[in-house]
């Protein structure tokens, strides 16, 4: 009989050792209609995440009637081409981001507004226990504007102190 001490990590067998959580930012605006967008907050609209610029036009299909989402939808195709995150749109004016906490240990969101504090979305985590928010502009409206990977708004007591990662861990 033959005996080993070799072993395999996930990465070896086809398991990934990423790890991915996800976090909404919600009621970045509160228009619901295109038309009442674009009344109020002309197209183009200009966003950063990560670095990256990205801008969001009109598309010529969206009716004034049309719901918001479209546009968040056009919005989260353009922050899922980043590497290691991915997004869809909330139902509540916001984007869910998926982000590879293993690549990206400091997010960064900002979307276009009157107020860069109130209008940027940042945190940190060491990708193992923590997620810290780096945006205190949030206290007050925290417990709306931020979701866990249930959808449950961040406590006022956790948000100002580290979050355990758990809470957002996919």
């Amino acid at each position: 009989m033959c005996e080993s001490n070799f072993e395999l990590n996930n990465s070896q067998i086809g398991q990934s050792s990423d790890r991915w959580i996800e976090i909404s930012f919600n009621h970045m605006d509160y228009y619901q209609t295109i038309g009442e967008m674009e009344e109020h907050a002309p197209f183009p609209r200009k966003y950063e995440c990560l670095g990256n610029s990205i801008t969001v036009e009109r598309d010529a299909s969206w009716s004034k009637l049309d719901s918001t989402i479209k546009f968040y939808q056009s919005l989260a195709d353009e922050l899922s081409l980043i590497e290691g995150l991915e997004a869809s749109p909330t139902s509540e004016y916001g984007i869910t981001f998926k982000i590879n906490v293993t690549k990206i240990k400091n997010f960064k969101f900002v979307k276009p507004g009157g107020s860069k504090e109130f209008d940027t979305f940042q945190f940190l985590t060491d990708g193992l226990s923590y997620l810290k928010m780096i945006t205190p502009e949030y206290l007050n409206s925290a417990s709306y504007r931020i979701a866990d990977k249930d959808g449950q708004q961040i406590p006022n007591q956790e948000y100002v102190d580290k979050i355990p990662l758990s809470k957002f861990l996919v």
